[in-house]
């Protein structure tokens, strides 16, 4: 009787029924407060508002970014060798990312815990934002092309985050692209998004491939903007929007990641 009942819900959870309920949920439970008392907070929730990105320059010095590039290349290079035990991910993409890093590198928490990060989330997502994931990452795989390279999005759901070149970025160094305006509601998100919470990763998981790309181009204004900026740049962003990654061309690309939900 049991796995009957688990047959029942698992096929419930497929249909547009239910997404709709959790698409409902997900609205309403939200409390955004866009007008913050802060005027450079403020002017920052009202751009990722109209953008779906914001880019801070300057955001952390150069030598800060230096010496915690020293403390992370032990990491990193602990995980190449096999000999690190804490939480991350090096598999046939060559693209390096360890989890709950605060645990396993405290010089991070200058970045994690800045309380300028919690303030902005609270306002945009809900006052029950909190970051639940805070990742390095390390891109040094020259001309190797990543999953994260196809356009696609995090979530239907609000994902909203906070990221931090610790290398300069130009062209050839994998930059982040992100297309503006795409995070907002809207009809022509539908299909892709209930297809996301359908199918979850037997699906395409929120990617849009070339050819819908090209369809979507033919409906609304598809604006690329290439974040490439120095170390010490930072980039925020509602991740319900399309964005995708580049492909490597020279150096490296490291960067940190805080991700905010509900």
């Amino acid at each position: 009787m049991r796995a009957f009942f688990q047959s029942i819900i698992k096929r419930f959870k497929r249909t547009r029924l239910y997404y709709e309920i959790q698409r409902s949920r997900q609205i309403k439970s939200l409390k955004q407060n866009l007008d913050h008392p802060n005027p450079e907070y403020r002017k920052i929730l009202q751009t990722v508002d109209k953008d779906g990105i914001c880019i801070v320059e300057n955001f952390m010095p150069k030598e800060e970014c230096d010496r915690l590039i020293k403390d992370l290349d032990v990491a990193f290079n602990q995980i190449k060798e096999g000999t690190f035990d804490g939480m991350h991910q090096y598999n046939h993409e060559k693209l390096i990312r360890i989890g709950d890093l605060n645990d396993y590198v405290e010089s991070t928490n200058i970045f994690f815990h800045n309380p300028m990060f919690d303030e902005i989330a609270k306002a945009y997502v809900d006052p029950k934002a909190y970051s639940y994931r805070r990742e390095a990452e390390l891109r040094d795989n020259v001309n190797e092309f990543q999953q994260a390279d196809i356009p696609h999005i995090d979530d239907w759901r609000l994902r909203f985050k906070f990221f931090l070149y610790l290398t300069d970025v130009g062209p050839e160094n994998a930059p982040f692209v992100y297309y503006k305006g795409t995070h907002k509601d809207e009809p022509w998100k539908y299909r892709k998004n209930f297809e996301y919470e359908r199918d979850g990763q037997d699906g395409a998981y929120g990617h849009y491939h070339p050819q819908e790309m090209r369809a979507l181009s033919k409906k609304i204004k598809l604006e690329p903007t290439v974040c490439t900026g120095k170390a010490g740049t930072l980039i925020i962003g509602d991740f319900r929007g399309i964005h995708n990654g580049s492909p490597l061309k020279a150096g490296r690309r490291i960067l940190l990641n805080s991700t905010y939900g509900i």
